[in-house]
């Protein structure tokens, strides 16, 4: 922690040539958005599931028992269940919405 100061001064340094430029946490925020990355504390809470964060492809149910499997599993079988989506709006901004089943426009 002691070289952050110079580490960030030679990435500065090393960036000119290439048009650096200092950015914020929104612009972060917005870019997540904009490549459909789900975020903690909008998208993925513990209000919602797996399934519901369509985050299915990190489940793995051949690894064995954990906390919850039974409920992840049901509700898989399910099929009928609300689901995190980003869509661009007709103002070119994107969107958060929930979908109930199949698609939700």
């Amino acid at each position: 922690m002691g070289d952050l100061a110079k580490l960030y001064d030679a990435i500065w340094a090393s960036g000119q040539d290439h048009g650096i430029a200092d950015f914020g946490v929104h612009a972060v925020n917005s870019l997540r958005m904009e490549k459909g990355y789900r975020g903690f504390g909008a998208e993925l809470t513990n209000e919602i599931t797996l399934i519901e964060a369509d985050c299915e492809r990190f489940y793995a149910p051949g690894k064995g028992d954990f906390k919850g499997r039974a409920a992840t599993e049901n509700l898989r079988q399910q099929g009928d269940h609300h689901q995190t989506s980003l869509w661009r709006g007709g103002s070119d901004r994107l969107r958060h919405l929930w979908r109930r089943g199949g698609d939700a426009g």
